[in-house]
């Protein structure tokens, strides 16, 4: 089992949680590479996805997932405890109709479900961790 670590804003946090999953994407580029065999996206930017989808694609079912909230109020961050992936990494493109572009207005289309497995309701900074 492999840890992985996601740092989120206290905003996309409670979204992570009230949806829960981890995710990660890159703003408002899309993956327009998947089915066609040219790509509107600079190469720079085709680049960067591919190594996101890369990264992603490590997440497997049961490993662990740490959120990281960065503190928008100066004050440190601080960790809330441990998630299980419950589901392998999938896509889903961006969009008007997805709910994350609307509920962070930003997309992550990179994703995997998640279970609770050890909350901390107070969070613990990362020197307590």
């Amino acid at each position: 089992m492999t840890t992985h670590v996601f740092i989120v804003t206290e905003q996309s946090f409670k979204v992570h949680l009230e949806y829960m999953f981890v995710g990660t994407g890159a703003k408002d580029k899309d993956v327009d590479f998947n089915s066609v065999s040219t790509s509107s996206l600079h190469t720079k930017s085709e680049d960067g996805l591919v190594a996101m989808m890369a990264d992603f694609s490590r997440v497997r079912i049961g490993d662990y997932a740490i959120f990281y909230v960065q503190s928008t109020s100066g004050k440190e961050g601080k960790f809330y405890g441990i998630y299980k992936i419950d589901s392998l990494p999938f896509y889903e493109p961006s969009g008007n109709n997805q709910y994350l572009l609307s509920a962070l207005g930003k997309n992550l289309t990179f994703r995997a479900l998640i279970k609770p497995y050890k909350v901390y309701a107070e969070g613990v900074t990362e020197w307590e961790a």
